[in-house]
């Protein structure tokens, strides 16, 4: 099942400005949106139609722009630990399989999210859910 491409950038944007939020990185919000948009917009229109991974590299490309990236590798020099950079648990990783089945969409639950993550998506999946019912 293929969604169409302005769904597919809708719900990438809503994972990347969400997630992006949540960690407390999100700026100015009207530049973020327009930066996170010509990056999702650009790697879409080039047939990436994976909302995950479209998220992930808006993400990316917005952490590489405002020095974020720099405060992440610093934080794996020096062992600082926080809830962001633990990865998925297998409750979660269950939890988007089961999820992804009945959504009718690709399965997601072997790409590597951190548990943050996870919960944005596991949140994304029940409301497509809900709202298709």
């Amino acid at each position: 099942m293929s969604e169409p491409l302005p769904w597919i950038i809708e719900h990438s944007m809503r994972i990347a400005r969400d997630y992006l939020e949540h960690s407390g990185e999100l700026d100015e919000p009207a530049g973020a949106n327009r930066f996170l948009l010509s990056i999702i917009d650009s790697l879409a229109r080039k047939g990436e139609h994976r909302t995950i991974m479209l998220a992930n590299r808006a993400i990316e490309a917005y952490r590489h722009r405002n020095g974020f990236a720099r405060k992440a590798d610093k934080t794996l020099h020096t062992g600082e630990d926080s809830m962001n950079d633990k990865t998925m648990t297998d409750q979660q990783r269950d939890e988007i399989k089961r999820l992804c089945h009945e959504a009718d969409v690709p399965d997601k639950s072997g790409e590597l999210l951190t548990q943050e993550g996870a919960e944005h998506f596991i949140r994304d999946l029940k409301k497509q859910l809900a709202e298709r019912k």
